[in-house]
């Protein structure tokens, strides 16, 4: 079964502060999102954990989407010749960064007098649709929680996503999304409340909206297998060293904030 999630572990002990405060600060040290935007990876769940003098905080990053778009492909004219464009069968749900497109087909040798083959190429286009988000935590104590989004990169000329809130018993119980984009990396959302509710994390991901043939290239004799993959799969496939890409993500950013030392465990493919 192909590898889906990383779990990073990292953890610290108690020795000149109590245990519980180390707890409260070991959790509000801010995730690094440019480094999982970089590699593709989408934060899948976060917890703080305190045992004794130890404090653990697991972080847990997913590889792939929850659900991974589809398309087919359309020849220019009958066989033999160029992709004219690339159809969205589905447009998947929760990616970190936009996908690679690829194309399955053979292009096949010319014969001597005709123009050199050459394969097609596309790009995928991404949008923050309705059920790209991931509730990690509802928090409490809020009262009236606005969302507000930072960073991001949003394709000029593009439409800006919109998120609102719905609190139930002082916990964010629903996340509402006005669709936006074309995104390249989806926004950070940072809860605030003037009630002085505190806890909630947010995570955006994408969906792809299209797909752009960039090369319509030449040669092939029937519509090719479009493969859409993961940004993260593309670059570190599965036979490779997935583990090691974050084996030191985050100690720095948490011994930075924390003035302790803190142990990184193996990080867990699976």
């Amino acid at each position: 079964m192909p590898n889906s999630t990383i779990t990073a572990v990292y953890s610290a002990t108690a020795i000149s502060t109590s245990p519980a405060l180390l707890e409260s600060a070991m959790a509000a040290v801010p995730v690094d999102f440019d480094f999982l935007n970089l590699w593709g990876l989408l934060l899948d769940d976060d917890e703080t954990v305190l045992a004794g003098q130890s404090v653990t905080r697991t972080l847990t990053l997913k590889m792939v989407p929850t659900i991974a778009a589809t398309a087919t492909a359309t020849l220019v004219s009958g066989g033999g010749t160029g992709i004219a464009s690339v159809t969205l069968t589905n447009p998947g749900e929760l990616y970190a960064a936009p996908p690679v497109v690829t194309f399955a087909g053979i292009v096949n040798e010319p014969p001597c007098d005709e123009p050199e083959r050459a394969p097609a190429s596309a790009v995928a286009v991404m949008e923050i649709n309705v059920d790209d988000f991931v509730l990690i935590h509802a928090g409490s104590g809020y009262v009236t929680p606005i969302a507000v989004l930072s960073q991001g990169q949003l394709v000029p000329g593009g439409t800006p996503v919109q998120v609102t809130l719905t609190e139930v018993g002082g916990h964010i119980t629903g996340v509402t999304i006005v669709p936006g984009g074309p995104y390249i990396i989806p926004p950070i959302v940072t809860v605030t409340d003037a009630g002085g509710g505190t806890g909630a994390e947010i995570v955006l991901g994408m969906s792809v909206s299209s797909i752009n043939v960039t090369s319509v290239g030449f040669g092939y004799m029937s519509a090719p297998a479009v493969v859409i993959t993961p940004l993260f799969k593309q670059m570190v496939p599965d036979t490779a060293n997935q583990a090691g890409i974050v084996a030191s993500w985050m100690r720095g950013e948490f011994e930075n904030a924390l003035k302790l030392p803190v142990d990184t465990l193996t990080p867990v493919v699976t």
